[in-house]
């Protein structure tokens, strides 16, 4: 089997990812950025993107998004004289939304497409409570046989994928999120990070900083704002120990913030466009999501900013890693005793962690690419 020659690609990215507002639009951000230093890369993203020039890319938002992906049919002729005047050879699609208009553009130029699945999509429609997500599972599974390759965002989906939709293993590779750091930050930077916030906030060197992110428009983080507030307030209350839980993001609700001001111990910033304070300045990064699927993108920024974090088994999907144990604690979903125990128990002055080694090298996004494009070499194995 050839696999698909990615010299020179075009991506396409069927919603808003610049400005980059949060994990999921920066980790796709980021990774074009760094295909762009390997291929010759052009990429087309919906109409309400606004490219900063500093991307140094091709960028072309042309794209139709939501309920009007349909009229993108329109644009075949348009694209289809982009391939050809930019002799494109392969193009790359993020998700298996669009992944149709990849198939079309294959059926008119014999360009091979590769689909980048961020999560098996219709198992997070079907925990959103969404009716359709049967047969979104069919058109999943039908897109994804059809595409000339497949990167997969962790090994379970990719073991998914091939057992139950009968995808070949060799159209097949584990493309995860990634961090340009490459090591945690020392302590020295850590503490100034810390002292900044206590110094801000007014809190003595005593409190327990308790951090949460996310699009909190999005149906699982509003349910993990409900969880902190609801379930895991009560319990740290009980606890008798000086803290405060920290919450950022874009898009809470006007009535959630409401909500989030009457609690005195926890503090809403907003959204921030640079978060590494909030990262190196608290003490631990807690993920009560019960809902979607995929790799989520803030655990892996949390430990790659040195934070160690608590979570819900169902938070860190693709995740599960020995070496990581210590510094990555999964609590059964709903266990809410439990999982406000462990907040402590990593808290406490005396346990000492560190973030190994191990998950840099593995969650290094030039690796991370790199291994992508090696993952289509006639040759590999898998």
């Amino acid at each position: 089997m050839t696999h698909p020659d990615t010299r020179t690609l075009l991506g396409i990215v069927s919603y808003r990812i610049y400005p980059a507002e949060n994990g999921g639009q920066q980790s796709i951000a980021t990774f074009y950025a760094e295909l762009n230093k390997r291929v010759n890369l052009t990429l087309l993203v919906s109409r309400d993107n606004e490219p900063e020039p500093a991307t140094n890319l091709s960028v072309f938002p042309v794209l139709y998004s939501g309920y009007l992906c349909w009229m993108n049919l329109l644009l075949v002729y348009k694209l289809t004289k982009l391939i050809r005047q930019r002799q494109i050879t392969c193009l790359l699609v993020d998700h298996s939304y669009y992944a149709w208009l990849g198939w079309v553009l294959r059926r008119i130029t014999g360009i091979p497409f590769i689909i980048r699945s961020h999560n098996i999509e219709a198992h997070r429609f079907r925990d959103l409570g969404r009716w359709y997500w049967r047969w979104y599972e069919k058109y999943e599974k039908w897109i994804h046989n059809r595409s000339d390759y497949n990167w997969w965002i962790s090994r379970n989906d990719m073991k998914y994928a091939t057992k139950n939709w009968k995808i070949p293993t060799i159209k097949c590779a584990v493309t995860t999120y990634g961090t340009l750091l490459r090591n945690e930050p020392d302590k020295a930077q850590k503490q100034a990070q810390r002292n900044q916030l206590l110094q801000e906030w007014n809190l003595p060197e005593s409190v327990r900083l308790f951090y949460f992110n996310g699009s909190l428009n999005y149906a699982p983080n509003v349910e993990a704002v409900r969880t902190i507030v609801y379930d895991i307030l009560p319990r740290l209350q009980q606890k008798n120990i000086p803290f405060r839980i920290v919450i950022s993001g874009t898009g809470l609700s006007a009535a959630w913030q409401a909500v989030l001001a009457i609690y005195p111990e926890i503090i809403w910033v907003g959204f921030k466009n640079e978060i590494a304070l909030y990262w190196e300045g608290c003490d631990c990064f807690i993920n009560p999501v019960t809902m979607g699927s995929g790799i989520k993108t803030k655990l892996i920024e949390s430990l790659a900013h040195g934070l160690p974090s608590v979570s819900t088994l169902s938070g860190m999907r693709g995740l599960e890693r020995p070496h990581l144990n210590k510094v990555l604690i999964g609590v059964e979903d709903y266990d809410w005793d439990t999982f406000t125990e462990k907040m402590v128990q990593v808290t406490n002055p005396d346990v000492k962690w560190r973030i190994p080694l191990e998950f840099f090298q593995e969650f290094s996004l030039p690796n991370i690419v790199q291994g992508a494009l090696l993952s289509l070499q006639t040759d590999a194995t898998h």
